[in-house]
């Protein structure tokens, strides 16, 4: 701290004194690899593995910039508006957690709400009594941020944009939002990007613009902040290639054991949904505490946009994550609903009829066909993955966690349970053996044996 800062804190009242020895001791918490690199940039790409503190970085630097800057303009961008509110700024590290109570790693600045600061959720608004403003936007809708103008932005997890599959191009989100920082008399103009990294284009393009600073690191650096049971959930992915990637945040392709091969998905990408018929969401409700696998996936009525002969089909969505029994019931229905969806195919195999149950106490009129497990995970992977292959499956955009999944995962080998995997084989087999035309038809409730 400068000589002057002193002199100012000495005569500063009681609360902003106690306030700014807690920022102080919240920065003290940072690694090396969250302090902001020195030198001139124009980016700052924080590639890393899980748990390495990524979104303690954006959101540090979003709350200082806000507060060092009168009149600061600032810009979140997240995969998609829920992200932003429930990583960016209402996480373990968000925005609004650091400034208010922190958690029991990183103290909280102890601001007040109403008094430091107003924040409208519904908005994704932050306000600052010295005229700064910090909004949140989801990068599933590119064109919300055409207008907007910053003095920073900060892209959290940006390879898992929908578009990050196009690069740094014309109306994508991370280009539209660049376009927009061009606020001058704050310092400069800059990004930051914090991400698990992945071989989309968007990746490429940002390590090889000039005036990019990169910062890599791995979960390691960090696991002493990191509680046990995550360090022991995330750890046993270590020594796998999705591990190199998770845990050692390198870019990786794909492990040449599993059944998919990267560039089945990369090279048949599609951007907009074409017209569908027979679309499944394929749900695993898998036991224990894994994720429940989501996955809406269907055949492509009539001719493929991709130009080929042939039945093609499309993944249009993944709404896997972890749930409540309701709460998978409600984004399985939800996801039904938003893509005029054919047929719910879940498995049966964790549950019963309890996994007819819960969804038809959410939505008793829900067509569900139940999918029994009878064969192995690679058994019934293997006719799906030669459907990709083929060039036959495209991907409607970019899935993550999905794609992660599909071409990492060893049968036989690996050690954790693909059930987003598990989900997309369920709809597209569906979709693959109940092609019936142009006509939806929408099927009774009864079990297929896989």
């Amino acid at each position: 701290m400068n000589p002057t800062a002193d002199i100012l804190l000495d005569h500063a009242p009681p609360e902003y004194l106690a306030r700014w020895r807690s920022r102080v001791a919240w920065r003290n918490t940072m690694h090396p690899g969250q302090v902001s690199p020195g030198g001139e940039w124009n980016g700052w790409v924080v590639q890393a593995g899980r748990g390495f503190g990524k979104t303690l970085v954006g959101a540090f630097d979003t709350i200082e910039k806000s507060l060092d800057h009168d009149h600061y303009r600032y810009g979140v961008v997240a995969p998609t508006l829920g992200d932003v509110r429930s990583t960016c700024y209402e996480g373990e590290t968000g925005i609004i957690t650091l400034m208010t109570v922190g958690n029991d790693r990183v103290p909280g600045m102890g601001l007040v709400e109403g008094t430091d600061f107003t924040y409208n959720r519904s908005r994704l608004e932050i306000d600052f009594p010295n005229g700064s403003h910090v909004k949140g936007y989801g990068a599933e809708t590119p064109d919300r941020l055409r207008g907007p103008q910053h003095h920073r932005l900060w892209f959290e997890e940006a390879a898992a944009y929908r578009d990050a599959w196009k690069g740094d191009s014309l109306n994508t989100a991370f280009n539209n939002a660049l376009l927009g920082l061009r606020l001058q008399g704050r310092g400069p103009t800059q990004y930051l990007v914090t991400t698990t990294p992945r071989p989309l284009k968007l990746m490429t393009d940002l390590l090889a613009r000039t005036g990019v600073a990169v910062t890599r690191g791995t979960t390691y650096d960090n696991l002493k902040n990191l509680s046990p049971q995550f360090a022991e959930a995330i750890l046993a992915y270590e020594g796998t290639h999705l591990g190199r990637q998770e845990l050692a945040g390198e870019i990786i392709t794909d492990d040449p054991r599993a059944l998919w091969r990267w560039a089945w998905i990369e090279d048949h990408r599609l951007d907009h949904i074409p017209d569908m018929v027979t679309l499944a969401v394929g749900v695993d409700p898998s036991g224990g505490t894994d994720e429940i696998g989501i996955v809406t996936a269907g055949a492509i009525l009539g001719e493929c946009p991709c130009g080929e002969e042939g039945q093609h089909f499309g993944v249009v969505d993944d709404q896997s994550g972890h749930y409540s029994p309701e709460g998978w019931a409600a984004a399985t229905a939800a996801t039904f609903h938003e893509h005029n969806a054919d047929v719910v195919t879940p498995e049966k195999n964790f549950g019963g009829d309890m996994v007819e149950s819960t969804l038809r106490n959410h939505d008793p009129d829900l067509p569900i066909k139940l999918v029994n497990a009878s064969r192995g995970k690679a058994v019934r992977a293997q006719p799906v993955a030669l459907l990709y292959e083929q060039g036959r499956v495209h991907h409607v955009g970019n899935f993550a966690s999905l794609e992660s999944e599909l071409t990492t995962w060893v049968p036989g080998e690996s050690s954790w349970s693909p059930n987003r995997l598990d989900a997309l084989v369920w709809a597209l087999t569906y979709a693959n053996t109940g092609t019936t035309g142009a006509r939806r038809v929408k099927a009774p409730s009864g079990t297929i044996t896989r």
